[in-house]
């Protein structure tokens, strides 16, 4: 520009001009900037103005980004796009406020979306004055929180299954160990509030582990090893009390820092289930192991029997040997009381059931058992007790079994109470039962108690805390309750007393009961009698035995024989159909048969029965078994047997038995 040839007056108008742009470029430039900056948002934010009366006069650009809609949209059909939440009737309120000079807080609004979804906007605005202080527009900024608030929720979510888990969480320093959350169900276990957690440690809540045991625990996990370990424990709660846990633990983070989340189960139910199974287990191991005992037992007492009955018969009653013999007599049914005992929970003690009363059973068990007792039994039955299908022999050994352990508890005297009643077990209820209807049987005591400590053993067979007594008293009733589908357990305090609590399941409908009959007794018998001159009484015939075991087949040959019988003998199955068929063919058939029930390696008496009623339907069969409990014992007409003799019996049992069957 040529300076020089302007004058001094169009010089001074030009700097007055260019102060003048200066100036005005000056006073716009702010504007400008900060146009071009709510113009250019991004990210979750926009910006808006409108006037006093609320219509919108600004809405910056990126509204598009966020909500879908141009701003002319927006501006026209604003109000339409609010949700119905109850959020946005204080909009109007905000509005109001803010128009008056008020600033107000933030606040939230919930907008639909060009495609339908709902939106959460985080609203800030301020009034705009002119130069007099008053309100000529108000302006915001609105973002875009929806992202954020499901977040939160989620969180929120967590936070509360958290809190109401069924499982016990647990959430402590991975350093200091320190608890630093503990939710609902962990509190009402532990018996703690919230506040006094706070200043328990993980070790103070397992006492079993020390400060070096845990460390070694959970170093796994703080180097990478694991992502989890897995280990039992118990949990001591506030009253000193304890319970079995499962524990699941992994390394994480709380509140920023690295902490131990621990998910904890109470297994103390499911250790009890466990505890029952093996001790189930146990029981039919031992239960195997007694019946072969039991078995081979009984046939050794036949043999003694056999033999002390035949000295007997040869010794005058006037002999002082014969109370000898006598005596010996007595020994050996008392050894079949004990392997009865035995055959009781072993596979041959399997319950041979019928429909009883409960009321009848408990009412006449209790009158033998208490028979001379210096306890008073006091019954309390409730009125129309369901009927149950049961033995009613094993059924009345256990509540005798039970009375009788009461009153040797009671040394000084006192009542026994036995309660029955009926009860409903319904699904997930602590008894390992299934749903169904039960007759609940407790008989109480208050008497010396059980030790805590022996009250996990007292149904373990020979377990004893008496100076005197065999220890298979509650093993047998633990398995008798157990095979008729029941449960039994025991509650005892020192010097408090005991109480044992039965469940027997019941029919599912009441079934008529059938009147008593009396049975024929058939034709008359004559037992053997020993007389001071001439033999005991006979009936002959051809008898045919089966047995495994030589000494047995030796020995009822022997009484047979001293009875006037004919008698042949066999080893199995086999070889008593061939002798049955040849006697038929030679016209000098057997008048009866003895079977043996079980025969090891070979044929025994059920199956060999069958071959002989095809043969013969008329065939006059005994069954004879060491398993004086087994099914087919107890129901040997459905099996085609016309009598039973349980080993180890007697010669006038035997004779008796023949009696009847050949006549």
């Amino acid at each position: 520009m040529d300076y020089e040839k302007k004058t001094k007056g169009e010089l001074i108008s030009e700097l007055k001009s260019l102060k003048s742009k200066v100036e005005s470029f000056e006073h716009k430039q702010p504007e400008e900037k900060f146009r071009r900056l709510v113009e250019n948002l991004q990210d979750n934010y926009f910006f808006y103005a409108h006037n006093i009366d609320g219509i919108f006069t600004y809405i910056s650009p990126s509204l598009t980004n966020i909500l879908g809609y141009t701003a002319e949209e927006f501006l026209t059909h604003y109000s339409e796009y609010l949700t119905d939440n109850p959020i946005n009737k204080e909009v109007e309120g905000h509005t109001e406020l803010s128009t008056k000079g008020i600033k107000q807080p933030p606040y939230e609004v919930e907008i639909y979306h060009k495609d339908g979804s709902i939106r959460s906007l985080h609203v800030q605005e301020v009034p705009v004055f002119d130069n007099n202080r008053n309100v000529i527009a108000v302006e915001g900024i609105a973002q875009d929180i929806t992202e954020r608030k499901r977040s939160e929720e989620q969180i929120a979510s967590k936070a509360h299954i958290l809190e109401e888990s069924l499982n016990e969480i647990y959430i402590f320093d991975a350093k200091t160990l320190r608890l630093l959350h503990v939710n609902k169900a962990a509190r009402l276990n532990l018996g703690y509030s919230k506040e006094e957690l706070r200043s328990h440690t993980a070790l103070d809540l397992k006492p079993e582990f020390t400060s070096e045991s845990f460390k070694k625990l959970i170093e796994p996990l703080l180097t990478g090893k694991k992502n989890k370990v897995q280990f039992t424990t118990f949990h001591r709660r506030k009253d000193d009390s304890s319970y079995d846990v499962e524990v699941h633990l992994q390394l994480s983070t709380f509140q920023s820092k690295p902490a131990f989340v621990a998910i904890t189960l109470d297994i103390t139910e499911r250790r009890k289930i466990e505890e029952e199974l093996i001790k189930t287990q146990q029981l039919d191991c031992v239960g195997v192991l007694a019946g072969g005992i039991a078995h081979d037992f009984n046939n050794c007492l036949q043999a003694i029997m056999g033999y002390v009955s035949l000295v007997k018969l040869r010794t005058a009653p006037n002999d002082e040997n014969y109370e000898i013999l006598e005596e010996a007599g007595k020994v050996v049914l008392h050894a079949k009381s004990l392997t009865r005992q035995l055959l009781t929970f072993s596979k041959g003690g399997d319950p041979v059931k019928e429909i009883i009363s409960v009321s009848e059973l408990i009412s006449d068990s209790t009158k033998l058992a208490s028979s001379g007792s210096s306890a008073k039994c006091e019954l309390l039955i409730q009125e129309c007790l369901w009927q149950i299908e049961a033995d009613k022999g094993q059924l009345s050994q256990v509540i005798s079994n039970l009375i009788l352990n009461a009153d040797q508890a009671m040394q000084e005297g006192g009542t026994i109470k036995i309660r029955a009643e009926n009860i409903n077990i319904i699904e997930n209820d602590i008894l390992p039962l299934k749903e169904g209807r039960y007759i609940k049987i407790a008989v109480e005591d208050h008497g010396i108690g059980i030790l805590q400590e022996q009250l996990q053993k007292i149904f373990d067979p020979y377990f004893t805390t008496k100076q005197e007594g065999s220890g298979l008293g509650l093993a047998t009733a633990y398995s008798i309750i157990k095979k008729h589908g029941g449960h039994i357990t025991v509650d005892s305090e020192i010097e408090v007393g005991t109480t044992f609590h039965i469940h027997l399941p019941a029919l599912q409908k009441e079934i008529p009961k059938e009147p008593d009959t009396i049975k024929a007794a058939g034709p008359n018998t004559k037992h053997l009698e020993k007389k001071d001159a001439g033999e005991p009484a006979t009936s002959k015939g051809r008898i045919l035995i089966m047995d495994d075991e030589p000494i047995i087949r030796t020995i009822l040959c022997k009484q047979l024989r001293v009875l006037d019988y004919e008698v042949d003998s066999v080893e199995e199955g086999s070889e008593a159909i061939r002798s049955y068929k040849n006697a038929n063919r030679s016209g000098k058939p057997f008048d009866a048969v003895i079977l043996d029930l079980t025969i090891p390696g070979g044929i025994g008496g059920k199956a060999t029965i069958k071959k002989l009623l095809e043969i013969d339907p008329e065939v006059k069969a005994i069954v004879s078994s060491g398993y004086a409990n087994d099914p087919v014992m107890a129901d040997h007409i459905n099996y085609g047997f016309k009598s039973v003799l349980a080993k180890p019996h007697g010669i006038y049992e035997l004779d008796e038995t023949l009696q009847k069957i050949i006549a």
